[in-house]
């Protein structure tokens, strides 16, 4: 039977690292090691091992004061430095989002010299995993729920700037020159230009920033078992961008994978989706018809399909850039 979910070959990559024994006996010694010279991790217990990327990292699932936990043990220099930026991140949104429906994981532990951080575990499953179980037709509450859960994260944060669409610019143009696939230059190379004058029809206007999550889709976001709760994962990408690039991204991310919640495209993603967030945020008239537009085109110019990608998700791609051009010229007349 052919595979429907494209996030199904994720799942086999993290289950092939742990095939190799070795690797995850040295990973397990080697934080059980460190985690004896912190007498705050004494009552740790390691229950097992959901990943481990070979050099890079390691995470487990166990217990740390009774309570369940998920400990990530940094392998490399690059690994401990973001490890600290998400330690830092979480440290800064959690006393928002500690309670309620839209949640952080709780800072337990964290020693950037020995690279192992400690967070609670967030009963669940993927966001993502519970859309593809559902018909499109039940979709469109979680969507929101996504929506809520980002406007509650942007909030302690946001402000109103200029924008900066030259430094965007920059951004598209560098991104379209390592553009791999024939069929998507050709149809990027006309977003682009449709990008630039979206740029200067806005550039007098002001829109709305924040320090946003960073790579915020259905697979960074944990649905709790009663679908009353999203605890939101991976902040280490956060940095103060408009609101709608992380909007965007989740749109984008969506329609590669030919996830729909609603009937019909707008710029190319799923129109009823960039409702459900137009409302979480309370969106203004210039917000829903620029800004939003804007930042749809500039996710789909610089997050570049790897070179090995998988010719379904590349038709998608290409449906998603067509859609997006026609929309765009519209609005660019």
């Amino acid at each position: 039977m052919q595979n429907t979910n494209p996030d199904h070959d994720d799942a086999i990559e993290a289950e092939s690292a742990l095939r190799d024994p070795k690797a995850a006996l040295r990973a397990t010694e080697r934080l059980e090691a460190a985690a004896a010279e912190h007498a705050a991790l004494a009552s740790m217990v390691l229950d097992d091992i959901l990943r481990i990327v070979p050099e890079k990292r390691a995470i487990f699932t166990g217990t740390l004061h009774g309570q369940n936990a998920v400990f990530r043990l940094a392998l490399c220099d690059a690994e401990r430095r973001q490890s600290a930026e998400q330690w830092a991140e979480l440290s800064r949104i959690y006393p928002y989002m500690n309670a309620g429906a839209y949640r952080v994981a709780e800072p337990l532990f964290f020693d950037e010299a020995d690279g192992i951080t400690a967070i609670s575990h967030a009963a669940g499953r993927p966001l993502m995993m519970h859309l593809w179980s559902l018909p499109r037709d039940a979709r469109l509450p979680h969507i929101a729920q996504s929506a809520g859960w980002l406007a509650q994260y942007c909030a302690p944060s946001t402000a109103w700037r200029g924008v900066d669409w030259r430094n965007w610019a920059r951004r598209c143009e560098k991104a379209a020159a390592q553009q791999h696939f024939t069929r998507l230059q050709n149809i990027e190379s006309k977003i682009l230009q449709k990008t630039k004058k979206l740029g200067r029809m806005i550039k007098e206007m002001e829109w709305r920033v924040a320090v946003c999550h960073g790579d915020f889709h259905p697979l960074n976001l944990i649905i709790a078992p009663d679908e009353t709760r999203l605890t939101g994962l991976d902040l280490g990408s956060s940095f103060l961008m408009p609101i709608y690039r992380d909007i965007a991204r989740y749109l984008i991310y969506n329609a590669r994978r030919h996830m729909w919640a609603g009937d019909g495209r707008r710029y190319g993603v799923d129109g009823a989706a960039i409702d459900a967030f137009a409302d979480a945020f309370a969106m203004s008239a210039d917000e829903k018809r620029y800004f939003i537009p804007y930042m749809i085109a500039v996710e789909t110019l610089t997050r570049v399909e790897s070179k090995t990608e998988v010719t379904t998700r590349l038709n998608n791609s290409v449906e998603l850039a067509e859609a997006l051009f026609e929309d765009l010229r519209e609005l660019t007349l």
